[in-house]
């Protein structure tokens, strides 16, 4: 999902808005090993991702870098539960619209812009830049790669669901037992 754009009409993400006749399933959206980048909401929409409207999604494995405002915006009586993913060099990280019953839950292992609420296992709170440029690495699509010694590297945990065994270049993503956090 990369320089997506959502309508200020539509209220629309501009990587993904679940809640569209297309995309609307009764359950939970399951959103794996995605990377959104600089993607462009409507106002306070979600850069990358919007839900809302009793929504459930759950996020893992997912990169949010370079977006101008929310990467991600939980609406009204939306929830979501993210893990193994980060958020970095985005105007703002999460925006979680408790006052109307939005709820979002960390799976853990999570990294960069983060609300404070966000208190699990590996979770870590950082404004620091946690990737290089978005970049053709081999796979079927552009990436980030993790800034060498940085925060990522190493962090992720190997036994979280749904973990991929291997990066889209088919390359194994756990090295010596410890595998990187994030898409």
């Amino acid at each position: 999902f990369d320089k997506g754009s959502g309508t200020p009409l539509e209220l629309g993400g501009g990587g993904l808005l679940p809640n569209t006749p297309l995309a609307h399933a009764s359950g939970t959206i399951t959103v794996r090993s995605s990377t959104f980048s600089a993607n462009v909401g409507a106002s306070n929409a979600g850069d990358a991702i919007r839900v809302e409207d009793d929504e459930d999604i759950e996020i893992t494995h997912c990169a949010f870098a370079d977006h101008a405002s929310f990467a991600i915006t939980l609406a009204e009586s939306s929830s979501a539960s993210m893990g193994h993913s980060f958020l970095t060099r985005n105007g703002a990280g999460i925006l979680v619209d408790t006052g109307h019953g939005a709820t979002l839950a960390s799976l853990g292992h999570n990294i960069g812009q983060l609300p404070t609420s966000m208190t699990a296992t590996g979770d870590l709170i950082t404004t620091a830049s946690l990737v290089g440029d978005l970049a053709d690495r081999g796979g079927p699509a552009p990436t980030y790669l993790p800034l060498a010694g940085g925060l990522l590297v190493d962090t992720g945990d190997a036994a979280l669901s749904g973990a991929p065994s291997t990066d889209q270049r088919g390359l194994a993503r756990i090295v010596d037992g410890n595998n990187d956090s994030s898409a």
